[in-house]
């Protein structure tokens, strides 16, 4: 399971890169591979976690972004796991940087993006107990459960002039 979560995310991230890519929207890919450290401040001063990608935007600055593959629930929901969210918030809170889950997967051939703010999350939701199944032993945590039509979404066609108007400055 855990292998396959990986590939997932691994593709999820390929084509986020292929969507940065098209449209030159330059950007810093931070490796999440367990041989690139990740530096003990962060972690353990700080309790944040790294994106995946520092997108840079022209006379705007930069923007966090975590890329994950997520399939929606029945409901047209997606969950994100609380613990991940706290340590964003954190990032957020003591650099001022702001941070975005960017969330697709293969239903929707990785053409659409769903963005979500770590703020919009802390502010508007609250967490709920997830039961998993993971080889054969039930695990719980905390989880938020975010409606996918609440949040902007950005066609692979979409360039950055998208990105800004429909999810940072939510025209």
């Amino acid at each position: 399971m855990w292998k396959q979560s990986n590939r997932k995310g691994a593709e999820a991230e390929r084509y986020f890169r292929k969507w940065l890519d098209q449209h030159h929207i330059p950007y810093f890919y931070i490796s999440q591979d367990l041989l690139t450290p990740i530096s003990r401040g962060l972690k353990e001063v700080f309790n944040a976690k790294r994106p995946d990608f520092i997108v840079l935007i022209e006379k705007l600055g930069l923007i966090f972004v975590d890329v994950k593959f997520r399939d929606w629930s029945d409901s047209g929901s997606f969950t994100i796991n609380a613990a991940n969210v706290n340590k964003y918030a954190s990032l957020q809170k003591n650099f001022n940087f702001k941070v975005w889950l960017a969330l697709s997967n293969e239903k929707v051939n990785f053409r659409k993006w769903y963005w979500v703010n770590i703020t919009d999350i802390v502010r508007n939701y609250r967490p709920g107990k997830v039961f998993r199944n993971f080889a054969g032993r039930t695990k719980v945590y905390l989880a938020y459960s975010i409606p996918v039509e609440h949040h902007a979404h950005i066609n692979f066609e979409d360039d950055i002039n998208d990105l800004l108007r429909k999810v940072i400055f939510k025209k």
